[in-house]
């Protein structure tokens, strides 16, 4: 049973949220800030007061720089852990918090935690098919770059074949690169795959998927493997295309309708 001192932190804590949340809006941070640290000290497993902490610590992270981004990120990561953690499986608050801590790893260049975090968000209960789809996306693309990073350093810029192999064979350095390429490729092609499944109609993750297959293409020297990846990339390449005007088509017919529906 809930005791009566108990209750009246209750109760200040919430008007502490509300009168953060007024700052907050009016655009004083750190006014905010003050209010929601005052919540979290009174009731400590208050979910919605420990994300509310952390979103206005996120905002004064976003204006350092590098170095002192480094320095703060643990308290800040800290925060919004606190508040899944107390989150119950509230689906509202736990997935906010989960774009935090993921969009703070993308903030400091940590690729790796950032996928992590990301695939938390998408593999959860909470997730929608919308939301599994998009994270997928993202996370195939960030493979896709991974494996162009490497495979663009190998590029021979004589070349006229801009599909041409890349010879990353040569020394043990180089096969390093082709081993961190392929797995990468591989991976941004599952994660694409996973996409697709949930939003078969997406053009971009089909013209992402047709650029994994050009990855694959730059790091095969047999030929006949070679034209077999190009014959695929151009084909799903074709079909984001036509996806894309089908897509494009569709939303001016439905201006256009909604145009000749509205009084003149």
């Amino acid at each position: 049973m809930t005791s009566g001192c108990e209750f009246t932190k209750k109760v200040i804590a919430k008007d502490k949220l509300n009168q953060g949340a007024i700052a907050y809006n009016g655009g004083k941070t750190k006014v905010a800030e003050s209010y929601f640290k005052e919540a979290v000290d009174m009731v400590p497993n208050n979910a919605v007061a420990w994300l509310y902490y952390g979103a206005t610590q996120y905002k004064t992270f976003q204006g350092l720089g590098a170095d002192e981004r480094k320095q703060v990120a643990p308290q800040v990561l800290d925060t919004f852990k606190k508040a899944l953690d107390f989150s119950n499986n509230d689906c509202k608050i736990r997935d906010s918090a989960l774009g935090y801590i993921s969009s703070i790893y993308s903030d400091l260049d940590d690729t790796d935690n950032n996928i992590i975090w990301m695939l938390k968000r998408a593999d959860g209960e909470c997730a929608d098919k919308t939301t599994k789809a998009i994270t997928y996306y993202s996370v195939g693309v960030k493979k896709w770059q991974c494996s162009n990073n490497q495979t663009n350093r190998y590029s021979d810029k004589k070349s006229q074949d801009p599909f041409h192999y890349r010879d990353m064979a040569y020394s043990p350095e180089a096969l390093k690169d082709r081993d961190k390429a392929m797995q990468c490729a591989n991976e941004g092609m599952q994660y694409i795959e996973k996409s697709l499944a949930e939003d078969p109609q997406s053009p971009d993750s089909k013209f992402y998927k047709a650029l994994l297959y050009r990855e694959l293409q730059y790091m095969t020297k047999e030929e006949p493997k070679r034209k077999e990846f190009g014959a695929l990339a151009q084909k799903i390449n074709d079909e984001a295309v036509a996806l894309n005007k089908k897509k494009e088509a569709e939303k001016k017919a439905a201006e256009a309708a909604a145009a000749a529906a509205s009084p003149q």
